[in-house]
Parts: structure tokens; sequence; C-alpha cells
């Protein structure tokens, strides 16, 4: 049982709710009127279901995730298994300037020698050295690494790449975006997530 919770990957629910601005173009004068409140529910129902259409369009997904530069994630080995780190954990980002899509599904391991300069292993294991702040070129990508402000650690951080399409999409396949209430103009978006 011990075995089984250390190397199982905790699933989080990222969850959130988004309110809806209601359009108030009739003045506020005939909205007592029962045939045009029923037109107006179905008005919202129609804007409630573009807006759910529109949030889970993979196009949208795709520009998110391309700003926030999820073309990498990082993570660091422990004892037996390997950790994703986020945020504020991550030493070093990568700025890309352009990546193949030979780089899709390869890793390359960053380490910090001097608080200047840090190793690179490819995953031929081919290994150089840079400084921070200085344009690589290799065969899959052009690419700067920086560091963080601080020196934090020479630990491995081993950078794996992404194709942003396929993430979009798996992401669109895990996503529930649904009205809460059929009367309320507040739709709910959930997805469930191994980081939260």
């Amino acid at each position: 049982a011990f075995l089984y919770l250390y190397f199982t990957p905790y699933n989080y629910r990222v969850q959130s709710t988004m309110l809806l601005k209601e359009d108030d173009t009739d003045g506020g004068t005939l909205s007592n009127s029962s045939a045009l409140g029923e037109i107006n529910l179905l008005s919202m129902k129609h804007k409630i279901d573009n807006e759910i259409e529109v949030l889970k369009s993979i196009s949208l997904i795709n520009r998110v995730f391309t700003e926030l530069s999820l073309h990498a994630t990082y993570h660091v080995k422990r004892q037996f298994k390997t950790l994703e780190i986020y945020g504020s954990e991550v030493p070093i980002r990568l700025s890309f300037n352009k990546l193949h899509p030979t780089a899709f599904k390869k890793s390359i391991t960053v380490r910090r020698k001097t608080s200047g300069t840090y190793e690179l292993k490819d995953d031929n294991g081919e290994v150089s050295t840079h400084k921070y702040g200085e344009e690589v070129s290799k065969p899959y990508g052009i690419f700067t690494v920086i560091a963080a402000q601080d020196t934090r650690t020479q630990e491995a951080i081993i950078i794996k790449f992404h194709d942003i399409r396929k993430l979009a999409t798996a992401y669109n396949e895990n996503m529930v975006v649904e009205a809460i209430n059929k009367k309320a103009s507040v739709i709910r978006i959930s997805v469930i997530e191994l980081v939260p």
C-alpha cells in the first residue's frame, strides 16, 4: 500500500466559476411581461451556450498555452521518481525563439555550474556549457535559458518539450464547462490535473 501511494501521482480538481455580464438592452421597462421574460431566458441560454463553446475551443486553449510558454515543463529527480516543479520552485526559465517538432517528447537536463553558466545535456548524452541569457541553437530548437535571481541549487532540472496543439487537445478532452443553473448566467469550468 505504501509503494502504491508513493508512486501513484496525485490528481487535483481545479475548478472556477465565471459570471457572464448580462446585457441590459430593454432598459428595464418591459421586463415584467411574461413573454419578454421567456425571450430573455432563451436569449441568456443561447448566450451561455455560446460562451461554453468559446471556452472549450481548442484554439483559445492553444493561445493561452502559447502565451504562458507551456512548451516546456520542469522536473527534478527525487528518490525513485521524477516530480514536476512549477512557479517559484523553478530556478530557470526557457525563452523560445523557435521549437522544431523533433523536440516534442524530448527532454534536456540543465545543471547550474556557476552563477553565470550552466551545463546542458541533450537526450543523446551530448554535454555543452553555456552562459545564462545566451541564445542556444540546437537541431530541435533555438532558446535562451534564463536563471532566477538567487543561486538556489545546483540540482539538475529536467526540461521536457511539448507540442502545444496536442497539449491543448488533451486539456480540451479533460475540461468540463457547464452552466451551473438554468436561470443564472454563471458557468463552471473544471479540469482534473496532476499539477494543482
